[in-house]
């Protein structure tokens, strides 16, 4: 004889709890001698009745071996109804990507160790590290297809979670010749032209641009470089100086035996911020929100 499916014993357990074999055939979508036969195969397995019987008839109220399967029923059907919630939730889990945006002007500066630490905290899931630009981060943070990003700037109008992570500020990098043997450097000592790293915000950069015009540096003289690749090559061949984030400065400085020095007067602020969906903000530890723990850089940066 066959062993008795799930869906009998759902039969069975229906029967029990509404009471009647009509409202047990109707929870359970079938007709009333679906749910009939179902049963009668249930006490032929179990090879005695299950149900009281008012003479010949069988009425929806279990004896004491009734009582004693329908606990077994139960337990079993719950238990598959377990296994099943967890495979869903499991398979669901993987099927689930997170993605982790990284604005291209810091990926080089991430610290490989908090990339690791956020891959643990996303472990149930499938995560997916990618540079793109702050536009980008910011529309699928806005849409929830990202769970993090790494931006500069303001944040975004309050439709999403954001927490600075440190304030960063206008270095410049260049000689030794250049800049001289001072610790910062005046905007208005700045020579008359130079490259400027275009790959920020369109606030930073503009702030960038309107402090050179306010000590008469013709703006256009500096020549807008978007990828760090470029603006270091362009440094290692030319005798020439480059504006840019100072976290930016300390690795491009470090890479090609440069020097950077903070630019002081007007101040240029430049935020760097992680961004998530709104509401998600407490799902990362606090702990992953110091600047140190995400960023390579010398202390001295983080001022």
């Amino acid at each position: 004889m066959e062993a008795i499916s799930i869906r009998k014993m759902r039969i069975f357990l229906s029967a029990v709890e509404e009471k009647s074999f009509t409202r047990a055939s109707r929870s359970q979508n079938i007709s009333q001698p679906a749910a009939t036969i179902a049963i009668s195969q249930i006490e032929a397995h179990a090879g005695c009745d299950l149900f009281l019987r008012k003479g010949s008839q069988r009425i929806a109220k279990l004896n004491n071996s009734g009582e004693e399967v329908a606990a077994s029923f139960a337990k079993i059907v719950s238990q598959y109804e377990s296994e099943i919630f967890s495979l869903k939730s499991s398979f669901k889990r993987k099927k689930d990507t997170k993605e982790i945006l990284i604005q291209k002007t810091y990926t080089s500066v991430i610290q490989p160790s908090w990339l690791s630490m956020l891959r643990q905290t996303f472990k149930t899931y499938h995560v997916d590290f990618r540079s793109c630009s702050r536009d980008e981060i910011v529309s699928r943070t806005l849409s929830r297809k990202a769970c993090l990003g790494i931006i500069d700037g303001e944040p975004c109008e309050n439709k999403a979670d954001s927490r600075t992570l440190f304030t960063d500020f206008a270095f410049v990098v260049g000689t030794d010749t250049v800049l001289g043997s001072r610790d910062t450097l005046r905007w208005k000592d700045l020579p008359d032209e130079g490259f400027l790293y275009s790959g920020v915000s369109t606030d930073t950069l503009q702030n960038f641009q309107r402090v050179l015009k306010e000590v008469e540096i013709d703006v256009e003289r500096y020549t807008k470089v978007e990828s760090e690749d470029l603006i270091t090559k362009l440094l290692a061949s030319e005798n020439s100086v480059a504006l840019m984030p100072g976290i930016l400065a300390n690795k491009v400085a470090n890479d090609i035996g440069l020097k950077y020095r903070r630019i002081s007067g007007p101040v240029v602020d430049i935020p760097i911020r992680v961004i998530m969906p709104w509401g998600r903000m407490h799902v990362v530890p606090k702990t992953m929100f110091e600047a140190e723990n995400v960023f390579e850089a010398n202390g001295e940066v983080y001022v």
